[in-house]
Formats: structure tokens, sequence, C-alpha cells
């Protein structure tokens, strides 16, 4: 997901909850929203410092690098591209 898609969502999230506040709605309507894009922006945040550990640290840099970009490229979980459950 791009860093403008990421930003539209996070938007149209305001606006949500702007309506919902301003027409007397239950804020709990939206949360689930909230919630998804919060956890985007988590694992956003991971494959960036697993990038920059990835660029500190020639051994590992490309196999974690692939790893990276195919997720990225997929849209895909870990546990989707390897098919191993990862609590």
């Amino acid at each position: 997901m791009t860093e403008e898609r990421l930003k539209e969502i996070k938007a149209s999230i305001d606006l949500q909850v702007i309506g919902t506040k301003a027409y007397g709605y239950d804020e709990t309507l939206i949360n689930e929203e909230v919630e998804l894009y919060n956890e985007v922006v988590r694992l956003r945040e991971i494959i960036d410092k697993t990038t920059e550990y990835c660029n500190n640290n020639i051994e590992f840099t490309p196999r974690l690098i692939d790893v990276i970009d195919m997720l990225r490229e997929k849209n895909l979980t870990l546990e989707q591209l390897t098919g191993v459950d990862n609590d």
C-alpha cells in the first residue's frame, strides 16, 4: 500500500469520525476501521525497520530484502507467503 493511499484512507476515517460525532452516532461503528488502519501503519513500520536492519547487516540483506519486496508487491502477510502460522 502506497503512502498516498494510506493518507487517503486516514482522511476517509477522519471524515467518518467527524460525521459520527456531528450526527450523534456511536463512534464504535468505525472502531474496526481505525484498528485496521493502525495495524497497517504498524506493519509498515516493521517493514521499514526490517529494511533498515537489512541495509545495515550485509550478510542478511539479499534474502530478507527479497522477502520484504515480495510482501510489499503482493500485499501478503508473512504467513500467506510462507504458509507457516506466525503467532
